[in-house]
């Protein structure tokens, strides 16, 4: 019963002194070379202590084993050694000293012999178990294992107990603490058993209230067949995922994921729910698809726009596109006069008023506001705005108006205008971002066709410039020449701008846009085109190059800082080198290059004033450029600028829709696993289907061994990846990936050949050029990290990194729940051991146990207790407990304070007494311990101790009464005698004299009667023969009851030799007559029967009583009714 080590050490000291024995407890240490005293004991008549003799304290002296010479025996061999010459095994141990006091003590032990016994636990032998004292032999060895066996399982015992206190409080944390609601529900009525807070948070519920609730009061009626469709999976296949709405108490809905698993706990099957809050997640889904979906419609809108030459069909689609775009009702386009500071309206579409030519001053109006700033304008309510205009009688009717520039060559051209007349609708950021870009493309389109028509009105003027005047034909011809090659030009800059927004892939757009130019631009030798990155540090990557002759390949020199390339992507102006020989950008250079050129234009690819690339036009010749080449070349930098723009937004789109894909697989895939190697599996799997490359490896870090362990691999086959892993040898702070986990920082190496942490593994990492790497994290620290190898330099993005540090986000809560569920699989199992042996001790306890709910219910009952209950009628079930007898419910648990318990009767057939303690039971909800005793035999005994109290004291007085009457009945007894003997009496008087001492004798037997009832009497044993006596009896009976009564005396003529007292004999059977009478009141045989007994010493130790020998049994037995029911007590 000992739940501490120091409570086994007690009761070991405790019962081996109560045996006059002197004993030790001793551990073996760390390092298994000595014995480290734990608990001694000693006999409390020894006064010498053993503390004395070692000069120390005796807990925690130290045994060498070497010394002991038991070594091999006992802690090898776990055999029981017995030894009688054993003294110097342990006087070695002692300061010289004390050896003389060791032998004076242990002389106190004659002939005492010691036994050493292995204590085992767990298999494995823990430690030694002495004793020694006087006349201990070698027979006690098997003893003294059996109580070594004892007191291991006891201190295994206790330990057990510690660990399972630790683990139910580790498991309530998991369970208070997680991140996640957590619901146990009872899959008979679908109720919740018990859940955590952040459930009761989750619902909007107080924990008291959602207790008890079904499940299926928490979704809107809609939804009801999916939650019983999914609830019945669970309760068929052990486990399901599913997705659906819950209520919270205010009645709002929230989108849960909801994983539902069987387990068992306390000998009944349960589903334990996880419900997560999903909301965020399928919001941000939702928002890009739509985003997508926008940018889809945009494309589709810019081909529609550039394909119009019309200017007044051109600015109608633009309007009408613009609000088909954004989903409003309508809008306006207005056309900026920086001379005059005013915008004109030149064309609306489904306005409340026609507002087509009216004119706004710059900052009049929103499109004014616009022009003035050159930022674009959302206003939510048009009606409340305090810079509205109004034209007219005219009632306003708008509410979302949304107003960008069309910027041209950094000036406003135009303004574009989006109007909504709903309450509802509300524009956003991203409803400006769009519309700007739109706006962006609109501008172009606007400006192409103005130079379109520029070009037509120009070639029909020189038509009619040619036909008016011959003279000037030659003039004319060549001015015609000219203004034929302006238009060729513009027709290739639309036909390149056609080709560049016919797709939105990145490297399909590169490709058009170098294939456009190399076609506008005849005589040039090459085009290379880098990405500018601003936002992150101003960085060039290479996009794609194309010769004439149509060969693509690497860029023939990498930008440098203070190169033509860097400076025109951080200026954003055009550089034109006419000749690179004499340049200062190439004045330290050598042409050491086959395709070396000798002059290049380097093009900003511009949006507005943020440059999105360079375009470096290469020429293998020096070469001037005059302003209509250059301009050219500055149309086609801006078409290529929107389109390369538009492919980022697109590839930016595709790569979120992706890695939402993948993080939707991933948390799909880990979710139904509980396995750590297959949670690491699937992950990397996923991963690298997602972002390609050469090999991704999952480490797990092992505290045990301190480095970080391969788990899982993809991309390449290994034959035993154990063997692999252990010739790895990764720590924390070792090679890269050491370093990601020592430092919980994510990274990515363009160029692993670069970094000085690179430690490659041959066969593995062969070919890898770049990775990225992310920790896993933990509770507290990092648990593992996911790397991601690539056999191109520069392969991965920042983005990509975002990817991976969420999917190692993902996997670190799996691998926790993973965790978290086996913690609580192995507390629910040693919950329910423990349980079962509660059980166990409530079902051996002699007292009723019962437990009884808020409504006075019965909950459980040990066997004792349903046998208790059913005296008072009640029988099973779950009825409420009104009364115990005459006692209510109510009555016994008011006295719960009381140290007593409450006596209750039960009156009947036979009258019974309890005592009932009633004590309240802390918890979720208000319980009640009834402990129950049946106490009618004690009663019943304390009332004989009282009866035999009192006649004691009565005995006492009648002791007391009887010796001084029989003082006075010898005095009587001797002068009649003196009186006998006078010869002068008369006859007469000698008769009365004969009457007074036969009456003073019966006086006297009366006294001896009221002596024998005190217990104060002499016993005068004599040897009798029973068959006489038994006859004389017999005789004497005859005469003293009536002839209604037959008496019998059966016994064999044999003798019957007895030591016994004739007169109390003969007062006993006497007695039984009388009541054998008393019980026959009509008649009938009282019966006397004689016989030998031979008790044998095996009947001995089936019944106690009597001792073993020859006896002689006398049976008496009647006819008559019995006792009656009122003198059974007595």
């Amino acid at each position: 019963s000992a739940r501490s080590e120091g409570s086994v050490f007690q009761a070991f000291s405790r019962h081996v002194s109560a045996l006059d024995l002197v004993g030790l407890i001793c551990f073996l240490d760390d390092k298994k070379e000595y014995l480290v005293v734990q608990a001694a004991a000693q006999p409390k008549m020894v006064k010498i202590k053993l503390d004395e003799l070692i000069g120390e304290d005796v807990r925690g002296f130290r045994f060498h084993l070497k010394n002991t010479g038991l070594h091999h025996q006992v802690i090898d061999e776990g055999k029981t050694v017995y030894l009688q010459e054993w003294i110097d095994i342990f006087l070695p141990f002692f300061k010289q000293e004390k050896k003389l006091y060791v032998k004076t003590y242990i002389e106190k032990f004659p002939g005492a012999g010691c036994i050493f016994s292995p204590l085992i636990t767990t298999g494995n032998i823990e430690g030694l178990l002495v004793v020694f004292g006087a006349r201990l032999s070698n027979e006690e060895s098997m003893i003294v294992q059996a109580f070594a066996n004892q007191v291991s399982a006891a201190l295994e015992n206790a330990r057990l107990f510690a660990n399972l206190q630790q683990a139910e409080i580790r498991y309530r944390s998991l369970f208070e603490y997680s991140i996640d609601g957590i619901a146990i529900i009872d899959p008979g009525s679908a109720s919740i058993l018990s859940g955590n807070n952040k459930l009761g948070e989750m619902l909007g519920y107080p924990r008291d209230e959602f207790i008890s609730m079904s499940i299926f009061n928490l979704i809107a009626p809609e939804y009801k067949g999916q939650l019983a469709n999914a609830y019945d999976t669970c309760l068929r296949e052990g486990q399901v995922i599913f997705e659906i709405p819950l209520l919270r108490k205010d009645g709002s809905e929230f989108l849960s994921q909801v994983s539902g698993i069987l387990i068992e706990a306390e000998g009944q099957v349960l589903i334990q729910a996880v419900v997560r809050d999903i909301t965020e997640t399928k919001q941000a889904e939702t928002a890009l698809r739509r985003r997508a979906d926008e940018l889809s419609m945009l494309h589709d809108f810019s081909l529609d726009i550039t394909s119009s030459h019309d200017l007044p069909s051109l600015l109608k689609k633009i309007v009408v596109r613009a609000a088909n775009l954004l989903g409003a009702v309508g809008g306006c386009l207005y056309i900026c006069d920086d001379e005059r500071k005013e915008v004109r309206c030149v064309f609306c579409h489904n306005t409340p008023t026609d507002y087509t030519g009216q004119l706004l001053s710059y900052g009049e109006g929103a499109a004014g506001v616009v022009a003035a700033s050159r930022a674009p304008l959302i206003i939510d309510d048009y009606r409340s705005w305090e810079g509205q205009v109004i034209f007219g009688n005219e009632t306003l009717s708008l509410t979302g108006v949304i107003t960008v520039p069309m910027i041209w060559q950094g000036e406003a051209a135009g303004i574009l205008q989006v109007l909504d007349n709903t309450d509802e609708r509300t524009f956003t950021k991203d409803d400006v971002e769009l519309l700007a870009l739109f706006a962006d493309q609109a501008v172009i389109a606007i400006e192409t066709t103005r130079l379109l028509n520029s070009e037509r009105k120009a070639r029909e003027q020189a038509e009619e410039l040619r036909e008016a005047s011959r003279t000037l034909a030659a003039e004319n011809a060549e001015l015609f020449e000219s203004q034929k090659q302006r238009a060729a030009e513009l027709e290739a800059v639309r036909q390149a701008t056609l080709s560049l927004t016919s797709s939105l892939e990145l490297e399909s757009v590169l490709y058009s846009i170098l294939h456009s130019t190399l076609k506008l631009l005849p005589d040039s030798h090459n085009v290379h085109i880098f990405l500018y990155h601003a936002e992150d540090g101003g960085r060039l990557t290479f996009g794609t190059a194309l010769w004439q002759d149509g060969r693509r390949g690497s860029p023939i020199a990498e930008p440098r800082p203070e190169g033509m390339t860097f400076t025109v992507a951080r200026t954003g102006e055009m550089c034109v080198v006419a000749d690179m020989n004499t340049h200062p950008f190439y004045a330290n250079i050598a042409p050491n290059h086959p395709d070396w050129a000798l002059s290049i234009v380097g093009l900003p690819l511009k949006i507005g004033q943020r440059v999105v690339g360079v375009m470096n036009i290469a020429y293998n010749k020096p070469r001037s450029f005059n302003d209509a080449e250059l301009r050219v070349l500055c149309l086609l930098g801006d078409q290529a600028a929107i389109a390369i723009e538009n492919a980022r937004l697109y590839q930016q789109a595709a790569s979120e829709r992706r890695h939402l894909g993948l993080l939707y697989d991933v948390s799909q895939a880990l979710g139904g696993s509980l396995e750590p190697d297959t949670i690491l599996d699937n992950a990397i799997r996923l991963t690298f289907q997602a972002l390609g490359g050469l090999t991704a490896d999952a480490y797990l870090y092992d505290p045990y061994e301190q480095r970080l362990s391969l788990r899982a691999l993809y991309g390449r086959s290994v034959d035993n990846l154990e063997e692999l892993d252990r010739s790895l040898g990764i720590r924390p702070g070792k090679g890269l990936i050491g370093w990601v986990l020592e430092n919980d920082t994510s990274v990515v190496v363009n160029d692993v050949n670069k970094d000085s942490r690179w430690n490659p593994v041959p066969d593995l990492d062969e070919g890898a050029a770049s990775l990225i790497a992310a920790p896993i994290p933990g509770e507290l620290r990092p648990v593992g990290v996911l790397v991601v190898v690539h056999r191109r330099v520069s392969a991965f993005r920042h983005d990509h990194l975002e990817l991976l540090q969420a999917v190692c986000h993902l996997v670190g809560l799996a691998l926790a729940n993973a965790q978290r569920y086996k913690q609580v699989q192995d507390l629910v199992n040693l919950l329910a051991g423990e349980q079962d042996r509660l059980l166990s001790l409530i079902e051996g306890l002699p007292t009723g146990v019962i437990l009884l709910d808020s409504d006075y219910r019965l909950v459980v009952a040990n066997t004792l207790g349903r046998e208790i209950l059913e005296a008072f009628g009640i029988v099973g079930g779950r009825e409420r407990i009104a009364r115990l007898g005459s006692v209510t419910t109510q009555e016994l648990l008011s006295h719960q304070d009381d140290p007593l318990p409450l006596e209750i009767s039960l009156e009947g057939e036979l009258n019974r007494v309890f005592e009932a303690q009633a004590r309240p039971l802390s918890g979720e909800s208000m319980q009640w311990i009834i402990t129950i005793r049946n106490v009618t035999r004690e009663r019943e005994n304390q009332l004989r101790i009282q009866m035999q109290e009192r006649l004691a004291t009565v005995g006492q007085l009648a002791a007391g009464i009887a010796h001084d009457f029989n003082n006075i009945m010898a005095a009587i007894l001797v002068y009649t005698d003196l009186l006998t003997q006078d010869l002068d009496i008369y006859s007469t008087n000698r008769e009365r004299l004969k009457i007074i001492r036969e009456q003073v004798q019966r006086a006297a037997s009366l006294i001896r009667q009221i002596l024998d009832f005190s217990r104060r009497s002499v016993m005068e044993q004599t040897s009798i023969d029973l068959l006489p006596f038994m006859k004389e009896l017999h005789k004497l009976l005859n005469r003293v009851l009536p002839e209604s009564i037959q008496l019998e005396l059966i016994a064999p003529a044999d003798p019957f030799m007895v030591r016994a007292d004739p007169t109390r004999l003969q007062q006993v059977f006497l007695n039984l007559a009388l009541n054998a009478r008393d019980a026959m009141p009509t008649g009938g045989t009282l019966r006397f029967e004689i016989s030998a007994l031979k008790i044998s010493q095996l009947e001995r130790l089936r019944k106690p009583f009597p001792p073993p020998g020859k006896w002689i049994r006398i049976s008496v037995s009647d006819t008559g009714h019995g006792i009656p029911p009122e003198a059974l007590p007595h």
